[in-house]
């Protein structure tokens, strides 16, 4: 094994040791990394029609002005997106400030494409919301 392949093993192991540490002192992941998380759970959530899961994306502050109960008459009449199966994202863009975040990605269902620009997220504690 040469020098090089050596060394580049190494650096992953200790790459993985290094997230393996911050894993187990309770570190949050990337806010990418929970946006992406957070945009899956969204898609899923709505494919699978569940309300509570989806008002749960929300942050606790907007929950707090928007009772479970409002949220789910709300999604009653139409506002939840009821996707089909395989729902997935592509092209997605994000652009991280601080305690805010855009994103923009393409909902693919149904051989169908839906843009979506400009959904917004908020970082409350250490977590990322809708």
């Amino acid at each position: 094994m040469s020098w090089r392949k050596s060394g580049l093993l190494i650096a992953a192991a200790l790459t993985v040791c290094a997230v393996l540490v911050v894993a187990a002192c309770g570190k949050s992941p990337p806010a990418d990394v929970q946006i992406k998380g957070l945009i899956e759970r969204d898609l899923e959530a709505n494919e699978n029609d569940d309300v509570e899961a989806i008002y749960q994306l929300f942050a606790p502050s907007q929950r707090e002005q928007c009772p479970y109960e409002r949220y789910q008459d709300i999604a009653d009449t139409g506002g939840s997106q009821g996707f089909e199966d395989n729902v997935t994202y592509s092209d997605l863009k994000m652009e991280i400030t601080g305690e805010t975040a855009r994103a923009s990605f393409i909902v693919l269902f149904d051989s169908a494409k839906v843009p979506l620009t400009d959904v917004a997220f908020v970082k409350e504690g250490s977590t990322w919301y809708f």
